[in-house]
């Protein structure tokens, strides 16, 4: 997907969150923010079917605790996404990194996603260092450049699925 097709992709749902940005009800609750933003944004920007179990799973165990995307192909892990409310500020949440990268190594994946939709933080999970170190890259969506958009887009369904063909 070219960084004109994830922008067009994108502007409904930014749209969304500017007509919902102020009611706490929604933002302040994590699963509505997830339903309504994080996973339409995973299906239409990122391009992953998210109603199949092979592709996309929700709420998935791992030593009894629940992460809350694990994105797959072909029933292989891939990577994991890890979604906060709105309210939180996820930039530089050491709690919020620790737990998207202890979600990703367990799942042995190298990369793991930490997003209230609004701020996208992406993490390195493959070297044991501490975990705010592990950030190698984080945007405000809302006003995000090409090149940010060219980052979440490694994360893309297509370009996995070509590299993995």
């Amino acid at each position: 997907m070219s960084i004109i097709e994830a922008m067009k992709a994108l502007q409904p749902l930014l749209e969304r969150y500017h007509q919902y940005k102020n009611d706490k009800t929604i933002t302040g609750n994590e699963r509505q923010v997830g339903q309504s933003l994080i996973e339409p944004f995973i299906r239409q920007v990122l391009h992953w079917e998210t109603e199949k179990p092979s592709q996309f799973r929700v709420e998935y165990p791992q030593n009894g605790k629940r992460m809350d995307y694990l994105v797959r192909y072909e029933s292989i892990s891939q990577f994991i996404i890890e979604a906060k409310k709105i309210t939180r500020d996820i930039f530089g949440d050491e709690e919020a990194y620790k737990q998207a990268i202890r979600y990703a190594r367990g799942k042995e994946k190298d990369f793991a996603i930490v997003t209230n939709f609004k701020q996208v933080v992406v993490l390195r999970c493959d070297r044991d260092i501490h975990p705010l170190q592990a950030e190698i890259a984080k945007f405000d969506l809302v006003a995000a450049s090409d090149a940010d958009l060219q980052i979440i887009l490694y994360f893309e369904g297509s370009l996995v699925n070509r590299f993995n063909s």
